[in-house]
């Protein structure tokens, strides 16, 4: 049997690349992708919770790759509710994948499951193999997330994505701050001092394509870019690819009444660094902060 590789390369046939979360801002970008590229792609949504186990091994059997983006939006108020949703759509549903990974006559050749760099400390510098682990909320969802995927090592060829924060004009946080940053309105974000660990989309796109492809890389992964900054620095750069001015500081105290202890999302960061790519020789369209932010000004 052909490896993924050897198919993608010499296109001898199509790759069955199976994606839940695909209406999603990452999700949305691999299924144009993937669709672009000829292959075929099967989406999943949240039909998955009543949809029988055999109806979703027949979606699953034989894929190429499974790809797990579900999960709802971090950003928002943590209510003792909401706090509860933001956990339970990623268990409950990497759970139903995992069981039917576990039950499939031929289990995909690859499974990929989103995690987040929120799983790290906010001190020190972070790498796949050296790292600390954060003791928050937000920590734990992704050290379940993770320890729920990993049931499936056995069956097939496991990578957990830990995401940064992506850059890209049609959603996540960015396509929020840059209406404000066009205004003039835009600044620092508390301090400015927290870490900013960012990928524009394309390479996000890209880095999967070539997970999906490699297949050494298994495991962690950082989906950043190999440039980590503090929230400060981008905003000025950010404000200078405008040529606008970035006078206005967002306070935290502010952010933690709009948002509770969600607020810790935007005030906190982590500086990251993708050493697992950068080891498997991944190039990045856009491994540096200026020319990432052109290239999303001027779209």
């Amino acid at each position: 049997m052909y490896s993924i590789a050897y198919l993608c390369k010499n296109k001898r046939s199509f790759v069955r690349i199976v994606i839940s979360g695909s209406t999603g801002f990452i999700g949305s970008a691999l299924v144009r992708f993937f669709r672009d590229e000829g292959h075929e792609v099967v989406t999943i949504g949240r039909e998955i919770y009543t949809m029988p186990l055999a109806e979703l091994n027949a979606i699953i059997n034989g894929a190429d790759a499974l790809i797990n983006l579900a999960g709802a939006p971090i950003i928002s108020r943590w209510t003792k509710k909401r706090r509860n949703i933001l956990y339970f759509s990623r268990i409950n549903f990497v759970n139903k994948l995992t069981e039917s990974i576990l039950t499939v006559d031929v289990a995909p050749r690859v499974f990929i499951s989103a995690s987040a760099i929120g799983i790290y400390s906010e001190s020190g510098k972070h790498t796949e193999s050296k790292n600390e682990f954060a003791r928050n909320y937000l920590a734990l969802i992704c050290k379940d997330w993770e320890a729920k995927a990993l049931k499936n090592e056995p069956r097939c060829r496991l990578i957990l994505l830990r995401t940064g924060m992506v850059l890209g004009r049609e959603g996540g946080a960015f396509g929020k701050l840059l209406p404000i940053f066009r205004l003039g309105l835009g600044g620092p974000i508390g301090s400015g001092d927290q870490g900013y660990s960012w990928i524009h989309i394309d390479d996000v796109v890209g880095a999967i394509d070539y997970m999906i492809r490699t297949d050494g890389i298994v495991g962690p992964v950082n989906l950043v870019s190999p440039n980590p900054v503090t929230n400060r620095y981008f905003s000025y750069r950010l404000a200078k690819a405008l040529n606008r001015p970035a006078w206005f500081r967002l306070p935290a105290v502010f952010l933690a009444l709009l948002y509770g202890e969600g607020a810790t999302v935007i005030t906190r960061g982590q500086i990251v660094f993708p050493e697992v790519l950068i080891k498997s020789g991944y190039v990045y369209k856009f491994g540096k902060l200026d020319p990432a932010l052109a290239d999303l000004v001027r779209k």
